[in-house]
């Protein structure tokens, strides 16, 4: 069967999964045991995730603990501060409005936090996104003199990726930000978007997305191009199939 490469590969599916890991968050009132399943659609599927997920992640969350309040259920019990995974992720993803920021404000990662504390997301959320994906957009060295971000709201990130949570929430906050380098200026129209909610036995999900994360092939929402914007194509030749 095809097997995953150096760049990331799995059958006619191309890209590079490096920066684009969304974090999940449970609040709930009470501590207790929840199940999140993650269902990809199209071509999409899930590489990577902490804790590990087998058909689903089944949790104790204790809201009483200030940071590392999830612990898996099966296996390796590990506390980890929040559910993470990575994959490649289908569309369709809007990228027509957004913000264009000038790469020395899109790479300091005091913007990055400013950022999302003024989208409502929490300090700890904040600091979660900068310390580790922040970084990781860091490592591309991206050399464009801007950077475009599209915001990707619950309804796009649905039809992406379909979360089952048991018991169910009051309420989910999912949002995705796509980030795409560009050499020009361009002039988006600014996004509303709605503050992340806070009341009752809640879920906030917050990730970043490149290219890299969408199959090759996958076609944008609203002008219908090819998304290959930094993916590796061929791909490694000593990669084999069994």
């Amino acid at each position: 069967m095809p097997q995953m490469n150096g760049y990331g590969t799995f059958g006619d599916v191309v890209g590079h999964p490096a920066t684009g890991i969304p974090a999940v968050y449970v609040y709930p009132e009470e501590k207790g045991v929840v199940e999140i399943s993650l269902d990809f659609t199209g071509a999409g599927f899930m590489t990577y995730s902490l804790p590990p997920y087998n058909t689903k992640w089944r949790i104790f969350v204790d809201p009483a603990q200030p940071y590392f309040s999830f612990q898996a259920i099966y296996g390796h019990q590990e506390l980890c501060a929040f559910l993470d995974y990575d994959g490649f992720r289908d569309g369709p993803f809007q990228d027509t409005d957004g913000w264009c920021v000038p790469r020395e404000d899109f790479l300091s990662l005091d913007w990055h936090r400013s950022f999302l504390r003024e989208l409502g997301y929490s300090e700890r959320e904040s600091e979660d996104a900068t310390y580790w994906y922040g970084r990781k957009i860091l490592a591309h060295r991206f050399s464009q003199a801007y950077f475009l971000v599209y915001p990707q709201t619950k309804d796009i990130v649905d039809q992406s990726v379909v979360m089952n949570v048991d018991p169910p929430p009051a309420s989910t906050s999912r949002l995705w930000l796509y980030f795409r380098p560009s050499e020009e200026k361009v002039v988006l129209p600014e996004p509303k978007l709605s503050l992340p909610k806070r009341s009752g036995y809640h879920i906030v999900e917050l990730g970043y997305l490149t290219d890299n994360e969408i199959p090759k092939g996958v076609e944008t929402k609203c002008d219908g191009g090819r998304v290959l914007q930094g993916v590796r194509w061929p791909p490694d030749e000593s990669a084999s199939d069994d």
